[in-house]
């Protein structure tokens, strides 16, 4: 088993805790059961692999292949069968309110689409790391999602750019409207 972290780029530290990619060479067939618990929200691609997680007694079901996990207040039972390999971000709690205007506690213990919470942006991040050819790579993809799109309440710093979106999200049909998140990617789904 190989974990690897990294830490954010400058522009994104007030947001981001850090960078990790995981990844395990199993039998094939091997079932490896394990729990998490996060005291940061974080995102979650799978780039190989079967994962799952115990979302009620008995019940093991997956979000997708990129997924947005809150908090957690009790540990959440997670299952992967044979090699897997995930990459990921985890969330600052000092960054929370720069993106959300809502409670963390309305996210904590769930388990999301990714595109549930940043609707197009998900699959262009996803389609990124995908795409990257090593760990510089997925975290670049990552980065260039947040740094492209995030203008929640905090202001990111952007090559050349001031522009800000702050204010748009009620166009757009998904999470990012309850949440207050706005990418810039979704308004030019939005306008096309």
């Amino acid at each position: 088993m190989s974990p690897r972290n990294y830490p954010p780029s400058l522009g994104l530290r007030a947001l981001v805790r850090r960078h990790y990619v995981f990844e395990a060479d199993l039998p094939e067939g091997y079932v490896l059961e394990d729990t998490l618990l996060s005291e940061f929200a974080f995102i979650r691609i799978l780039i190989r692999g079967e994962w799952t997680a115990e979302t009620s007694p008995g019940n093991w079901a997956s979000a997708g292949q990129a997924v947005f996990f809150g908090a957690n207040s009790k540990p959440l039972r997670v299952r992967c069968k044979g090699s897997f390999k995930v990459a990921g971000l985890a969330l600052r709690p000092s960054g929370w309110r720069a993106l959300f205007p809502t409670s963390a506690g309305e996210f904590a213990d769930q388990m999301l689409p990714l595109a549930d919470v940043m609707g197009p942006c998900a699959d262009t991040m996803l389609q990124g790391v995908l795409a990257a050819k090593d760990d510089a790579g997925i975290v670049d993809a990552m980065e260039a999602v947040l740094l492209d799109g995030a203008v929640g309440h905090l202001p990111i710093p952007r090559c050349g750019s001031s522009r800000t979106l702050h204010g748009l999200t009620a166009r757009w049909p998904c999470r990012m409207q309850q949440t207050g998140w706005a990418f810039r990617c979704a308004s030019l789904s939005a306008a096309a």
